[in-house]
């Protein structure tokens, strides 16, 4: 959720190149990527707002050390 100003910052600077002559077919396919990618990241958003100040980060506390250990089994 911290990274949201700074992916959108990012998007805003790359806006000119899917508008260049290199893009001129996929426009379409551009704004429809735009559109669905918005959508889904205020969906992320909104659903991470909400689980957050119900629940607690025990399952994602788990969730790091099983992957935690599993990486210093695997490539130790």
């Amino acid at each position: 959720m911290l990274a949201t100003p700074v992916v959108l910052a990012a998007g805003v600077l790359k806006l000119p190149s899917p508008a260049g002559p290199a893009a001129a077919h996929i426009h379409g396919q551009v704004i429809f990527g735009f559109f669905t990618a918005a959508i889904a990241a205020y969906a992320a958003v909104r659903f991470l707002s909400r689980y957050f100040t119900t629940r607690t980060l025990t399952l994602f506390a788990v969730h790091c050390l099983v992957a935690g250990v599993a990486g210093i089994v695997r490539f130790a």
